[in-house]
């Protein structure tokens, strides 16, 4: 009996640890989704409008001569 009880407290430590693991994900990726990926699409969509302005300064130059 004292091999089931030692099996389950092992069994019971993994999925504790398993869930304390996932919690962790789940809080990381919320707090991803609100205050990272916002900043990130922000910075890419100057970097875009920048790019088009340099584009189009490009373009004219081009066509000037």
């Amino acid at each position: 009996m004292k091999a089931g009880m030692i099996g389950s407290v092992l069994f019971t430590t993994c999925v504790q640890l398993l869930n304390t693991v996932l919690l962790i994900g789940f809080v990381w990726g919320i707090f991803y989704l609100i205050f990272r990926l916002p900043k990130k699409l922000s910075k890419m969509s100057n970097k875009i409008e920048y790019l088009e302005k340099e584009l189009e300064k490009i373009k004219k130059q081009l066509n000037e001569k």
